[in-house]
């Protein structure tokens, strides 16, 4: 007969299996799990050990979040410019090469072509590190003020 595995015992099991993920992969577990909202995928593209899979992965999650909690698709483009402005505004210098990677892949996430060229020219932007503020930023993105 099978064991019943309790609710505390799958917990356990899926922490040590986040756990030894991360070990594999030098992101820490709380990169893995962070909420997805677009805090967490700034906070975890800027982290240190980040790298464009993990930005990739929060942001993915941020988006079917958004989907999951039945936002059209004028909403998710508002969102990816958003988190676009969120990342280029927050770039630390360090991880300027990560945070456009990420933001290249945002891109891939808007439903208007346009947005989408304006979001290509942010990425290679905050990559030359000429990132002059987040004015410039929104305007690039199609972001309301």
């Amino acid at each position: 007969m099978p064991e019943h595995v309790g609710g505390r015992q799958v917990v356990r099991r899926v922490f040590g299996i986040l756990a030894a993920l991360a070990a594999l992969h030098s992101v820490s577990i709380a990169q893995i799990v962070q909420p997805a909202t677009q805090g967490g995928v700034v906070a975890g593209c800027a982290a240190r050990g980040a790298d464009p899979d993990t930005c990739l992965a929060l942001m993915r999650a941020y988006i079917a979040a958004l989907r999951a909690g039945g936002a059209d698709a004028a909403a998710l483009d508002q969102a990816v410019a958003d988190l676009v402005v969120a990342l280029a505004s927050a770039v630390p210098a360090h991880r300027r090469d990560i945070v456009a990677a990420a933001i290249r892949q945002a891109a891939g996430f808007s439903s208007d072509a346009q947005q989408a060229t304006r979001i290509e020219a942010i990425a290679a932007t905050v990559a030359s590190g000429d990132v002059e503020g987040t004015a410039a930023v929104r305007e690039i993105a199609g972001s309301p003020a």
